[in-house]
């Protein structure tokens, strides 16, 4: 069976759908999480029972994978599968070197900002020592 579901909001790598209100379960949508976090090309997911919805982030070259799996899964066939074990420590591990990749990405961000601003001081003094 395919998913029925409507795309909310898509960038790059970044897509969020909806299956429509209480469309699954909380129990659910861990299983749900689960089974999108086990594609490899998918880094980060949430999925929220009361409105529906499903965020992925994922890597942008693998969209149509992403779509492909979207479309054929089976929300029906959640009704019989038992939430797995491992699942919530599954998801911590993931959302955890996300946001490290994050921190990350920030602390790149901060470094050459400062680069930059201390090569602006620099020509300021170069500058003001020409003037004077």
């Amino acid at each position: 069976m395919m998913s029925n579901f409507k795309i909310v909001h898509e960038i790059d790598g970044r897509l969020r759908v909806r299956f429509g209100q209480y469309a699954f379960t909380s129990g659910q949508a861990t299983i749900l999480k689960s089974d999108f976090l086990n594609l490899e090309y998918v880094r980060y997911v949430e999925a929220h029972y009361k409105n529906g919805s499903l965020l992925l982030v994922f890597d942008e070259n693998y969209k149509n994978e992403v779509f492909d799996y979207l479309n054929n899964y089976d929300l029906s066939a959640l009704q019989n599968r038992e939430i797995p074990e491992n699942c919530s420590l599954l998801e911590d591990m993931l959302l955890s070197s996300f946001y490290q990749m994050l921190l990350v990405k920030e602390l790149l961000f901060i470094k050459h900002y400062l680069i930059l601003k201390q090569d602006f001081l620099h020509l300021e003094i170069d500058v003001l020592m020409y003037l004077f």
